[in-house]
């Protein structure tokens, strides 16, 4: 069998009661092996591989979004068509493909070949807030919320870096976890502004939670200036 064959069997979707909607999902790699079973609730993944040395450390991370472009297309043609319904449509929309399920597990030296590992995906959680400084909204700044350095925080982040708007407003949806760090990036042509934040308390919200960040541009550390 060519590679090319392998490939084009590297999926599989099961619709096990017949409703046009994929129940089982199996993937396989390049050499014909199971990696992954997944049945929407629960996902498998299979370790394929025995290390002549042991590493010092390893992970599986498994993804699902909530809301597959497919579906977003399929809402799109039912969606309203004045224009303050559009908006609170499309701002729904926009919050529903942010969401996803995923889970992390961290792999033993002595993980090979036979080894089964079943994650339970947890629901990721919503993350909001805003960043001032010196009382002005930041906007255009990078954003990432996440937890003190573990060995899966290691291998994986919470969540990717967020782009606060003109309000400097963010919103985006993180693994849930101890979110007690912040890194805020603000990339201008004079150089970088960098202030890294420890032990932030949010606030609990009906949907997630909520960081307000007061800053001062003193704080802030300037780095890659540019070459005169």
């Amino acid at each position: 069998m060519t590679i090319a064959q392998r490939e084009a069997i590297s999926g599989f979707d099961a619709d096990i009661d017949n409703d046009a909607t994929d129940d089982l999902t199996y993937q396989w790699d390049a050499l014909l092996r199971r990696v992954r079973r997944d049945d929407g609730t629960t996902a498998s993944s299979y370790v394929q591989t025995r290390v002549a040395e042991p590493w010092t450390l390893a992970g599986i991370y498994a993804h699902r979004v909530e809301l597959t472009t497919e579906e977003a297309m399929k809402l799109c043609d039912d969606a309203p068509q004045d224009r303050e319904g559009r908006k609170a449509f499309d701002r729904h929309l926009d919050d529903r493909c942010q969401c996803f399920r995923s889970a992390y597990h961290l792999l033993g030296p002595d993980a090979d070949g036979e080894t089964l590992i079943t994650l339970k995906m947890t629901r990721a959680i919503k993350v909001a807030g805003q960043v001032q400084v010196n009382g002005t909204p930041l906007a255009n700044a990078f954003i990432m919320i996440h937890s003190k350095k573990t060995a899966i925080d290691q291998l994986f982040p919470r969540s990717a870096p967020e782009l606060t708007d003109h309000e400097g407003k963010f919103s985006c949806y993180c693994f849930p976890g101890d979110l007690d760090q912040a890194r805020i990036v603000a990339e201008r042509p004079s150089g970088n502004r960098v202030l890294t934040l420890s032990d932030i308390q949010p606030t609990s919200t009906a949907t997630g939670m909520m960081f307000e960040f007061d800053t001062d541009a003193k704080d802030y550390e300037v780095v890659g200036k540019p070459k005169r």
